[in-house]
């Protein structure tokens, strides 16, 4: 009854300034549905449904327990990691590689072509969106050896974690179980370099962004962040891709790597002549 109400009101509202202002019939008509259209009650859209966390066994933010202390996030913007593309000549064969520059450092990777440059945001050092669905976000975060995690331990990453999910303790689901004895969450190498991984969900009012987050310990020199994140279909699509990415790179300098240097020529007349 009230809304039935609502459209009289508005009806006769309408009918009122039609009358003032001279308005045909087909712009009284127009009026009325516009006003229709402003009453009418248009129900929100359900809320996405979560994914189911991990078991509490394994949930270092299971209800009753004590949950980890966030880490303090560092306060400075990353250091910028400079990205080129050119070609690299292999045996007579010219291929395009993808160069990564950092502070004392510089890497080579095959292209990701499917990922495009995107600007930076304060805590990122590089950054790049899936083509075909700029949700899908690939960043790159480099940071001191103890800048971000205290250790390179799974404590460490729950700490990480824990500051995450306390801007909103409700939207944070953990995908990743934490067992109690384990050494390395995820444990892998990626380009000879010891690594870490985490699966992690965050529910929105709209949607649910999937997260997988690589730590790689650059020679104790730096900890690199790779953030991962999007669609779940998308992520779980991607992981593995992006991995192989990082696993087949070379790094040309820096991190413990000692630079390729090119023969030292002899002195003239050292070489004996051809007999």
């Amino acid at each position: 009854m009230e809304i039935k109400k609502a459209f009289a009101l508005s009806g006769c509202l309408v009918g009122g300034m039609v009358a003032l202002l001279g308005l045909n019939p087909q712009s009284a008509h127009a009026a009325s549905a516009a006003a229709a259209t402003a009453t009418g009650y248009v129900a929100p859209p359900a809320p996405p449904e979560p994914p189911p966390s991990v078991p509490a066994d394994v949930n270092p933010f299971a209800e009753g327990k004590i949950l980890p202390v966030p880490l303090k996030w560092p306060g400075a913007a990353r250091p910028r990691l400079d990205v080129d593309v050119h070609q690299v000549s292999y045996d007579g064969m010219e291929l395009m590689e993808l160069f990564v520059t950092g502070p004392d450092f510089e890497w080579q990777f095959e292209p990701l072509p499917e990922f495009l440059p995107a600007p930076v945001g304060f805590t990122e050092s590089m950054a790049f969106t899936y083509q075909t669905n700029s949700s899908a976000r690939l960043a790159w975060s480099l940071y001191g050896e103890t800048e971000l995690l205290p250790d390179f331990t799974p404590n460490s990453l729950a700490q990480y974690l824990a500051a995450i999910r306390a801007v909103e303790p409700k939207d944070f689901v953990l995908l990743t179980p934490f067992s109690k004895n384990a050494q390395l969450i995820n444990s892998d190498s990626i380009c000879g370099f010891q690594a870490q991984a985490v699966d992690y969900a965050i529910v929105s009012a709209t949607d649910v962004t999937f997260h997988h987050d690589w730590f790689i310990d650059l020679n104790h020199q730096y900890i690199l962040l790779v953030t991962l994140s999007g669609p779940r279909a998308l992520v779980q699509e991607l992981t593995p891709r992006v991995h192989y990415f990082l696993a087949r790179s070379r790094v040309l300098k820096g991190l413990g790597v000692k630079e390729e240097k090119p023969a030292t020529a002899k002195p003239a007349g050292t070489v004996p002549p051809n007999t």
